[in-house]
């Protein structure tokens, strides 16, 4: 390994003394290595992002990558950041990490992940980690999340192969807390369910629509007032409702239509010249009651 690293470093050495670029004839030249060698480890440094590699006629000139190394950026992402080798070594964990597990860097990096406090935090879902984990060394990215429910936190979770230094294999964990996320969703499952009740409970027909003005909720004491059953006015818009349930001699097109229309806008652009409007309508049942 340290002769490995050693063959690196002395490449990107020569290849940031010469700016301009070298194909594989022109580092074999300065350095002691093959051809051979040199191509592997070309390779290597290629794959990892430490440098690049453009076509100059039939060779290939390398230079030395002048993007920001990935552990540089992980450092200062706002998500839980941990990587992790094919032997589960931790080898690199970010700051926000360390703070969620509340312990420093010589605690976890370098042991594995086992003997770390990550089972410990995760608990119920670390074998599900450990999963995506091993998926991820066999070259399978995951996505999903762990809900611990111990601890009322949620984390969305993304396990991504990866390949380090010298060419070793290993995956990213990439960890972001969407707890509060979570908590406003159920919130607000909470109030439809509440919501529904009320809507099911009166004796008053009630009718929801979404911003195009068709039927998202249609109660069963409207049912009982119009005849249309929920299931086929769900879906349907409030012109193709009213066409159907208006006495014939209301049935105006136009009528109907610009009330349609002024509903549509109203929704859209959350606002109307009409607050509460009192109108009394004669309708017909599809009984003809």
């Amino acid at each position: 390994m340290a002769i490995s690293r050693d063959i690196s470093e002395r490449i990107k050495d020569l290849l940031q003394d010469n700016p301009q670029g070298l194909s594989i004839t022109g580092i074999v030249r300065t350095l002691p290595i093959n051809r051979n060698t040199a191509s592997k480890y070309l390779d290597t440094l290629l794959v990892t992002g430490q440098v690049e590699m453009r076509h100059f006629g039939m060779a290939k000139i390398y230079t030395l990558s002048h993007r920001l190394p990935v552990t540089s950026v992980l450092s200062i992402s706002s998500e839980y950041v941990l990587q992790v080798d094919q032997y589960f070594r931790v080898i690199f964990i970010n700051a926000p990490f360390l703070d969620l597990l509340k312990i420093s860097e010589r605690d976890i990096v370098g042991k594995k992940i086992n003997n770390t406090p990550v089972p410990v935090f995760f608990k119920e879902e670390y074998s599900l980690l450990i999963r995506w984990i091993n998926e991820g060394l066999s070259g399978v990215e995951r996505r999903g999340e762990l809900a611990l429910a111990a601890r009322d936190r949620t984390f969305s979770c993304r396990v991504t192969p990866a390949v380090f230094s010298e060419g070793q294999r290993g995956v990213s964990v990439l960890l972001k807390d969407i707890t509060a996320k979570k908590h406003d969703e159920m919130q607000i499952q909470e109030s439809e369910t509440r919501f529904r009740s009320i809507v099911e409970a009166t004796t008053d027909g009630i009718l929801v629509t979404d911003e195009e003005g068709r039927m998202i909720e249609w109660n069963n004491a409207l049912s009982r007032i119009t005849g249309i059953p929920r299931n086929e006015a769900i879906g349907a818009t409030l012109a193709e409702l009213m066409s159907r349930t208006l006495v014939p001699e209301e049935r105006n097109p136009t009528m109907i239509e610009n009330a349609a229309k002024e509903l549509r806008t109203a929704l859209r652009k959350k606002q109307s010249r009409h607050f509460f409007v009192p109108t009394d309508v004669e309708i017909v049942r599809p009984d003809g009651e």
